[in-house]
Order: C-alpha cells, then sequence, then structure tokens
C-alpha cells in the first residue's frame, strides 16, 4: 500500500499508516498473502527522525520522499513518443464513428 502526502515526513504519520496496514491485513488479505507492505512518499524527511520513527514499527514500513518535477531532458523525450492532440482527436473520431 502505497500512501502519498505532499507534506514534509512526520512521525505521526507512521501511526496512520500503520493503522491503514492493520485495516488491509485484517479485511482484505487472503491467507496465502503476506502482511501488507506500506510505503509512505513524502515531499521531503529527515533520515535521523525516519529511522527513529521505523525503530520500533515491527510492520513492513518504508518511507520515500517524491518530487514533483520531471526534468526537462526525461520530459522531451517523453514527448518525441507521445501522440499530439491532433492525432489523439483523429483516433477518438473513428472509435466513435459508426462501423
Amino acid at each position: 500500500m502505497i500512501e502519498l502526502k505532499a507534506v514534509p515526513f512526520n512521525p505521526d504519520m507512521m501511526g496512520q499508516l500503520s493503522f491503514y496496514q492493520t485495516v488491509v491485513d485484517e479485511t482484505m488479505r487472503h491467507e496465502t498473502d503476506g502482511k501488507t507492505i506500506g510505503l509512505l512518499l513524502v515531499k521531503n524527511k529527515n533520515e535521523t527522525v525516519v529511522r527513529y520513527s521505523l525503530a520500533g514499527m515491527s510492520k513492513p514500513l518504508g518511507v520515500a520522499s517524491w518530487e514533483t518535477e520531471v526534468s526537462r531532458e526525461v520530459a522531451d523525450k517523453w514527448v518525441s513518443n507521445l501522440p499530439t492532440i491532433a492525432e489523439l482527436e483523429k483516433e477518438l473520431e473513428k472509435e466513435e464513428s459508426p462501423k
């Protein structure tokens, strides 16, 4: 399970994620499944605070930071592989017209 936060890491978030894991484990997990893995994605984090926050947890949890911007180089590569708006509209028109 992944929880995305648009704010910096706070140790209180671990309790909330642990709660969600318990609910999923008790209501959705099949008997042959392992425990639910929780991943908390935050805007930024202090490694020391995260380490101490995870130290007392018995559930499989992880914390990582995420970025909101894609580098221009990567974006340019994607754009060259994506259809244009005109191409998308043309394709949609084909699907809407009777055969």
